[in-house]
């Protein structure tokens, strides 16, 4: 690197001997003000040819000072001026300092700003460091002075300078001096910290003093300075290297300052830190104390179902699956305090906790919904495929079984979940706004959009379940089941969809980086706890009422009644032992044809011998034919009584169907209807009745030989006095209702 140097006497002959030739050219060049320089500009409008103070300069601009002799420093000459500095405490300069034209020849300087200046979109903040790169060189060759010299050995001096836009004027290394002039004339005193502007004008970063080789002719460096501003502005960037020179006793006889424009970045702005919005401590607690009570309220639905699992209605209702369902929902409630972004592991977390509970849910519920629509009877099916559209029969959605079908349909959301952690992870990012003034955390995927994440699909799969819940349950919200409950489960949904979609509307407008968190953290959570509770209690909490009101489950009655058997236990003949016992054949023959009949062929149905009567208990359910009678009958007083509360006329036809249905009911009420209650009181009357009888026939024998001891009677008296006796004897012409018992008639006088 290093080469001997040309002795400095035949150096300074060579110089006498071109200073006339370099004065003519000089003199030629300021002669021709149109001729211009591809760097310089216009000529004598710039101090320097190519420094950084022309146009399209990038060349380094240079100034040589030369120190007061130590003999005069006692002396008032007012052209020293005094230049303190890190490297020489009381140096003064000399007269004037001379600017170079151009940097003498092995002269150079390059300033680079930090490398996260150059991202798109980037903003430098105030109240951080910053690393600045600066490299250069020089020769001593070519220079004033032998050595480096300075109060602290042989050392440079580098530093960063930002010179404030506006205030400062042309920013060189002298910006220092002229503030620190101003400031003790004016009798101005500054406490400075790092990063704070100097004089109003500029800020100057640490000094950072380099030690190089005292025997080196040529000296090269790369060094970062490291540079702090404390408040926001528009600042002029550039880099400075300063040291001293003198002969090699030590004695200091010239200062040279060069400096240079950043290259990759010359006008740099500060901005504030931008004020990231979290969250406030109290909404998060206030979340979890929600959530806690929500997750409360459905453990407490959770032990009720466990404790009540082998009770009748959950036994015909999928006891174990609502269980299962109430869980899910519990686990995805609790999921909810992790919807505000904390760290990258939590951003992780959200979806697995939040929406694979929610799939399972649905999946449960829509399983439950076609395993009830199953096991409807047909003639239900039949009437209410009259009056709704769409198709209700068993062989459109078919038999299902819950867990094939909750295994099938959470499957896919497993799959994107797991495909959503390994190849697109979240990581916590703060999200600034145009100008990046504020920001808020949030989850986001590297290297894609929010459009095409597997979040998103994720969420998309859960809203297409929520969706066929919804048309499913509103397909069958009519048809009876269980505590209605797909009227119940649809009710929820449409309610659960309403509030999601407002809730979106909602969350998309307040999304931005200027808005607080804590809206959108406590809306989300709303709406989550809002459809797990929702759901849940309209379906687990009439079930628990019914088991704690001991009410009887008779609903799973006319489940599956497409079974002949089971219809005919519900229709019992009435009549006369005998004919019974004739016709017994034509009975069962008559029960299979009543079993194909439809809705509409239900009638009283009599002959001169039987007649097919239903019975009705507190403790089984109606002959299914019967129900559809009772159905059609409240629709058609539905539909009118909502007509009239709404002050619309009722057509006659309406008025005529309510007549002849009411008639119809009445009548199969009054004719074919035996409660059971009924028939018990009966038989329970007739048996008192029939021990009252035997009483008084007992005491009615018990009664005659006392007559016989106190009448005197002859031998052929007996058949001639009978109306003058006290005895009785049944009269054959008097009959009562008790044949079968063997009693015939009433007692008559004798």
């Amino acid at each position: 690197l290093l080469k001997a140097p040309p002795p400095k006497r035949n150096m300074m002959a060579r110089w006498l001997l071109l200073l006339p030739v370099l004065s003519i050219v000089r003199m030629g060049v300021q002669g021709t003000p149109n001729t211009l320089n591809s760097n310089q500009g216009v000529p004598g409008t710039t101090s320097t040819r190519s420094g950084y103070d022309t146009e399209l300069g990038k060349d380094p601009i240079c100034w040589l000072g030369k120190s007061a002799p130590r003999a005069d420093d006692d002396g008032d000459d007012d052209s020293r001026v005094a230049f303190g500095n890190k490297l020489v405490e009381n140096y003064k300069l000399d007269g004037e300092v001379q600017l170079f034209s151009k940097c003498p020849p092995g002269v150079s300087l390059s300033v680079y700003a930090p490398p996260e200046f150059q991202k798109r979109g980037y903003r430098p903040r105030t109240d951080r460091w910053y690393n600045y790169t600066v490299t250069g060189e020089f020769n001593l060759d070519y220079l004033e002075g032998y050595h480096v010299v300075s109060d602290k050995g042989t050392k440079i001096m580098l530093q960063i300078i930002l010179c404030e836009l506006g205030k400062s004027g042309f920013c060189s290394p002298f910006v220092h001096e002229q503030a620190a002039h101003r400031l003790v004339r004016d009798n101005i005193t500054e406490v400075r910290k790092p990063g704070d502007r100097h004089g109003g004008t500029h800020i100057h970063s640490p000094a950072v003093l380099l030690d190089i080789d005292q025997q080196a002719i040529t000296t090269a460096f790369r060094v970062p300075v490291s540079m702090l501003v404390n408040d926001p502005g528009e600042f002029y960037a550039i880099g400075s290297l300063q040291f001293y020179t003198g002969d090699g006793r030590g004695t200091v006889q010239y200062r040279y300052d060069i400096a240079n424009a950043a290259f990759n970045q010359t006008i740099v702005s500060y901005q504030d830190p931008a004020v990231v919005h979290m969250a406030s401590p109290m909404v998060c607690a206030a979340v979890i104390v929600v959530c806690a009570t929500a997750c409360g309220g459905l453990l407490y639905l959770f032990i009720n179902v466990m404790w009540n699992r082998k009770h009748d209605l959950f036994l015909h209702s999928q006891g174990g699956w609502i269980a299962v369902m109430v869980l899910a929902s519990m686990v995805a409630t609790a999921g909810g305090t992790l919807l505000h972004p904390k760290s990258d592991a939590l951003c992780n977390l959200q979806c697995p906790l939040t929406l694979v509970p929610l799939t399972i849910v649905l999946s449960i519920t829509i399983a439950r919904v076609l395993k009830m629509h199953a096991n409807i009877d047909s003639d239900l099916l039949q009437h209410y495929r009259r009056h709704q559209s769409g198709c209700m029969s068993t062989s459109c959605y078919g038999s299902v079984e819950v867990d094939k079908f909750v295994f099938l349909a959470a499957f896919p959301q497993v799959i994107l979940q797991i495909f959503a952690y390994i190849w697109q992870p979240k990581t916590i990012s703060i999200v600034y706004n145009d100008d990046e003034t504020e920001g808020r955390a949030q989850c986001v995927t590297e290297n894609a959009t929010r459009e095409t994440t597997a979040t998103a699909y994720c969420l998309g799969y859960t809203l297409l379940l929520a969706l066929v819940l919804l048309s499913v349950s509103y397909a069958f919200r009519n048809l009876p089941s269980l505590l209605a409950e797909v009227k119940a489960i649809f009710v929820a949904m449409f309610q659960n969809m309403v509030v999601f979609c407002v809730g979106i509307v909602i969350v998309s407008s307040t999304s931005s980086p200027t808005m607080s968190p804590d809206f959108e953290y406590v809306l989300w959570v709303s709406m989550l706890i809002f459809c797990t509770l929702n759901l849940n209690f309209r379906v687990v909490w009439p079930k628990l009422q019914m088991v704690w009101n001991g009410s009887t489950v008779l609903v799973h009655k006319y489940m599956m009644t497409n079974n002949a058997e089971l219809v005919r236990d519900m229709i019992r003949p009435f009549g006369k032992a005998s004919a019974r016992k004739k016709r017994r054949k034509k009975n069962n023959d008559e029960d299979d044809e009543e079993d194909s009949l439809g809705p509409a062929d239900l009638s009283m149905r009599t002959d001169s011998t039987t007649v097919q009567r239903i019975a009705l208990s507190d403790q089984t359910t109606p002959n299914p034919r019967l129900l559809l009678r009772m159905v059609e009958l409240q629709e058609q007083l539905h539909r009118v009584n909502r007509l009239v509360m709404s002050g619309v006329a009722v057509d006659r036809e309406e008025w005529e169907a309510v007549r002849k249905m009411t008639g119809r009911v009445g009548n199969i009420f009054q004719y074919q209807v035996d409660f059971i209650w009924e028939a018990s009181r009966d038989e329970n009357q007739k048996r008192r009745q029939k021990q009252s009888q035997e009483e008084r026939r007992e005491n009615h024998n018990m009664s005659i030989p006392s007559v016989l001891d106190n009448t005197t009677l002859t031998d052929n008296s007996n058949s001639t006095m009978g109306l003058s006796s006290g005895c009785y004897s049944p009269s054959p012409s008097s009959t009562t209702p008790d044949e079968e018992d063997g009693f015939h008639g009433e007692l008559s006088p004798i």
